[in-house]
């Protein structure tokens, strides 16, 4: 039987683990270097989405071609620090194999698994803790300059409305009456209805956390040096132990992996958000900026735009380019945006070459479960991943495929 479980990694999935756990009734330990919505946590500067609808891989057919256009196109959202590229191989070569059209309907189906009840995850997780007042239901809208960026954009509406994600195109004259102050630069939008975002999502986490800690859910405030099967050390020295562990470190992930001889391909996919506190003007829901690739977002406070994609690695400081890009591209949506203060911010993605989370035990340390690698739905899926990190733990019959998700698969 089930008592003690150990939770390596306090962002939004190992909170929603350990908070499930303890609901189960199991004496449950959060470990992490720093508190839960702490700024050099992921969790705390994505976009906010709760999007259901991000079953679409970031590999698909045909992306190889695209690459070196947008290396060199300044105007493009996807950045690489050069002197990295011979370590982003090993991971870049199965990445861009995975978008092969056989592998899609495979990946697409399994993301679809974790995304489609994001939204009612988030609120069974949040209801009564005090987090749910920064859960907004709404539409989730992707904008683009003209009719031939949305013909461009048809491959994944396509498929997102073969699972039952339809969309509304709006006309220029749609866009105005949706929001007047978005530019004349923009004369197409697609719009999604039954989505969600949070309106803070550093507080969320917070909110969540601080009612975990306070009906008896422990943490711990440490780095984890090592694993084994039901024990960890921490930086200190001090071996902690329990029955089941819990990986949920997202994109440092990579090193407790390779103690238990997983092969988990986790890489930092880079994301930048820039905040504007006191922004005169804000859309009514979450927009993609379509050729920004970014998410404009309304947030308590302000504006918030957060996306684009670096590969750097996890230890190389934040490129201004990828803001600047960002800054340009909302003064095209918004060209009289005024706010009171800029913050800015990077994160780092725990992205796999196909998208897909690790989910599951260990082969060899049957007392570990991995969950990390949510890439850029990890907020979207956090919750879903606690429950079913918990059914695991308890054995508890469910109708949810694990295989795509095995945590061995990339050996």
């Amino acid at each position: 039987m089930v008592r003690k479980v150990l939770v390596v990694g306090g962002g939004i999935t190992g909170v929603s683990i350990v908070e499930n756990l303890r609901r189960s009734g199991a004496e449950v330990t959060l470990v992490d270097r720093i508190d839960p919505g702490d700024p050099k946590q992921t969790s705390f500067g994505n976009a906010g989405m709760l999007a259901r609808a991000a079953i679409i891989p970031v590999a698909t057919p045909g992306l190889l071609r695209k690459i070196p256009k947008m290396l060199i196109d300044p105007q493009r959202p996807l950045f690489v620090k050069w002197g990295y590229i011979p370590k982003l191989l090993p991971w870049l070569i199965p990445f861009l194999k995975s978008g092969s059209v056989e592998k899609l309907k495979h990946i697409v189906g399994a993301l679809d698994s974790l995304t489609h009840d994001s939204v009612e995850q988030h609120l069974n997780l949040s209801r009564g803790t005090g987090a749910e007042k920064f859960i907004q239901k709404g539409c989730f809208g992707f904008l683009y300059p003209d009719e031939k960026a949305f013909a461009d954009d048809k491959f994944g509406r396509e498929i997102k409305s073969s699972y039952g994600y339809h969309y509304k195109k709006l006309t220029r004259m749609d866009i105005e009456k949706l929001d007047a102050n978005i530019s004349k630069r923009y004369n197409c939008a697609a719009v999604f209805e039954n989505h969600g975002w949070i309106t803070d999502p550093s507080k969320y986490l917070k909110a969540l956390f601080e009612h975990y800690s306070s009906l008896g859910g422990k943490f711990i405030k440490s780095e984890v040096i090592d694993i084994n099967n039901q024990s960890i050390t921490l930086k200190n020295g001090k071996m902690v132990t329990a029955d089941k562990v819990v990986i949920a470190t997202g994109a440092w992930s990579n090193f407790l992996a390779k103690k238990l001889k997983v092969k988990s391909m986790v890489e930092s996919e880079r994301g930048y958000h820039l905040f504007f506190k006191g922004s005169n003007m804000i859309p009514p829901f979450p927009l993609m900026i379509s050729d920004g690739k970014f998410i404009a977002t309304p947030m308590d406070g302000g504006l918030r735009c957060a996306g684009v994609v670096e590969f750097g690695g996890l230890k190389a400081p934040p490129s201004e380019a990828p803001l600047n890009l960002i800054r340009r591209k909302i003064k095209e949506v918004y060209p009289d945006l005024q706010f009171d203060e800029e913050l800015t911010w990077m994160g780092h993605r725990p992205s796999t070459p196909d998208s897909l989370p690790l989910i599951g035990s260990v082969d060899g340390f049957a007392d570990v479960i991995c969950a990390f690698g949510a890439q850029h739905i990890g907020l979207t899926v956090g919750p879903k991943l606690g429950i079913l990190v918990s059914d695991l733990i308890f054995g508890r019959r469910t109708n949810f495929d694990f295989n795509p998700f095995k945590a061995n698969r990339f050996r």
